[in-house]
């Protein structure tokens, strides 16, 4: 796990998600959104538009951008897949080997945007990449929100989705080989089959979900947000249940523990 204080970030380290040592990685905080570990390495995005990406083999030597020449600034999530590494944030970019990275797209139309995820889904309707945000649009002379969704069949090339069901944003996306789920502010949550068709869902809650994951162990998707909130979803992704967390805090992430057997949740306080 990793986190930020005041004054540093940190890779937070445990054997048994109870006891959890603290490693220090910089002596500022670099606004950490996302860790995975994935070809051999360790990778985390930030929004620190000095560092956007940090990279370590063993967890403890970590390596800032300065050396690989990132053509971002600030980037929220990364995937890895196909031998790909896919992060989303102010644009797309992309690399093979941690080394060399590449601008895949970047918004042009001069109003504000960002990406907040990406994942890779292989349904029976779409098999490729869907990275989901929020957007503006130009309505009446006026610039209004609206969610935005974006797929690509090999990472390299990006297409937006016609989409204008909501204004709110979305903030996470997860899939499994039946169904694609993106959740959002304020409780919003659409399914897709073919990453272009997207229909609403009832979350039962009004809190902003912050993290979704398809958890093929127990063969459902779970999502953590604000207020302490968990749902757990059906495998079509439209009936969702409310769990007990025992917290009124921002949760920002989960994973599923196969060796463990239990899910571990992250957020503040």
């Amino acid at each position: 796990a990793v986190s930020d204080a005041d004054t540093y970030s940190a890779f937070n380290v445990s054997e048994d998600a109870s006891n959890w040592t603290i490693n220090q990685l910089t002596n500022q905080a670099l606004s950490i959104t996302d860790l995975i570990y994935a070809g051999g390495s360790y990778v985390i995005t930030t929004n620190n538009n000095a560092t956007p990406i940090l990279i370590s083999d063993d967890g403890v030597t970590w390596s800032s951008t300065g050396a690989f020449n990132v053509p971002a600034e600030s980037l929220n999530n990364i995937i890895y897949q196909n031998a790909i590494y896919v992060a989303v944030g102010q644009n797309i970019v992309t690399s093979s080997d941690l080394d060399l990275w590449i601008e895949r797209y970047a918004f042009t139309n001069g109003l504000t945007n960002i990406f907040n995820g990406v994942c890779y889904a292989s349904t029976a309707g779409f098999t490729g990449y869907i990275a989901i945000g929020l957007g503006q649009q130009v309505v009446a002379d006026t610039a209004v929100n609206v969610a935005i969704i974006y797929t690509s069949l090999d990472a390299y090339t990006w297409t937006q989705v016609s989409f204008t069901a909501t204004t709110l944003g979305f903030n996470s996306i997860a899939s499994n080989s039946q169904t694609i789920v993106a959740v959002g502010d304020d409780g919003i949550i659409y399914t897709s089959f073919n990453g272009t068709t997207w229909f609403v869902q009832s979350s039962t809650v009004a809190s902003t979900l912050n993290n979704i994951i398809w958890d093929s162990y127990n063969n459902r998707f779970v999502v953590v947000g604000e207020n302490g909130t968990i749902l757990t979803g059906t495998i079509d992704g439209i009936t969702w249940s409310s769990q007990t967390s025992g917290v009124s805090s921002i949760l920002e992430s989960v994973v599923w523990n196969n060796t463990a057997l239990q899910y571990v949740v992250v957020g503040l306080d």
